[in-house]
């Protein structure tokens, strides 16, 4: 019997890899390194174990309480939360699938916001941990300054040129790079923490739950047309709906 989309709930980079492991999932435009759907899910079970030994897991972290209702009825089990500052990168890719394979919650943040923007953004994710691409290593130390506070979780680095303020995300990755036991995820757990533009006041927080991204995807290729030979740049921000939806799921969905 075929997969029903909702299978790949908390698995997508593993399906994906079973079903195309050898194909080019993704291109890093600034290097010009390719990736297989295998190699992705490799770096993926490689991130899902990062994020475990910092608690981004189903039912983890100081804030599991605080999950749902996605669809106003009992509140999904949310996981720890890992918050990311950067431009689009393959370490987002990896982010997302391995927090879908911990049951984590991945909440991207605008690196174009002001520093008490961001401070209030970082107070109310609170995450377990903090991936900060080195270019706005400042701008989260001034967030956090301008808060007063203390983050309270563990930053790692995205480093640009050799330089990192903290230790570096690529060193702190475990070498085993085999599947991932992870937890079943319940399909209206979050997933995503996304925020507004900001347009008229501080970005509003938005929670994408597991089966909303799905169901989202196949909608997105149904109405598009999508075939499995086509690509797309990532031009919008992973910060934004547009990042995810437009048209990069639903494209690591048709493989």
């Amino acid at each position: 019997m075929a997969d029903s989309p909702q299978d790949w709930v908390g698995d997508w980079s593993g399906k994906r890899a079973a079903l195309s492991t050898d194909r080019v999932g993704l291109v890093d435009a600034a290097t010009g390194t390719e990736y297989t759907y295998g190699d992705l899910d490799e770096r993926a079970n490689r991130c899902a174990r990062l994020l475990s030994d910092h608690d981004v897991t189903l039912g983890g972290g100081q804030s599991a309480d605080t999950g749902g209702p996605i669809d106003g009825g009992e509140p999904a089990e949310a996981g720890g939360r890992v918050a990311v500052v950067s431009r689009n990168r393959p370490e987002y890719v990896d982010l997302f699938f391995a927090t879908a394979k911990t049951g984590g919650v991945l909440a991207p943040l605008s690196h174009r916001l002001a520093p008490p923007e961001l401070a209030e953004l970082l107070g109310d994710v609170d995450p377990e941990l903090l991936v900060v691409e080195e270019p706005f290593a400042g701008l989260v130390g001034d967030a956090v300054a301008a808060e007063e506070r203390d983050t309270d979780c563990a930053t790692l680095s995205l480093a640009v040129d050799g330089e990192s303020t903290w230790d570096t995300y690529a060193e702190a990755l475990p070498d085993e790079d085999g599947a991932f036991d992870g937890p079943t995820v319940a399909p209206d757990g979050p997933h995503l923490f996304l925020h507004t533009g900001g347009s008229t006041g501080t970005p509003k927080e938005t929670i994408l739950s597991h089966e909303g991204i799905v169901w989202n995807s196949v909608n997105t290729i149904t109405a598009w047309g999508l075939r499995d030979d086509d690509v797309t740049p990532m031009v919008f921000p992973m910060f934004h709906t547009g990042g995810w939806n437009v048209l990069t799921v639903p494209l690591f969905h048709m493989g």
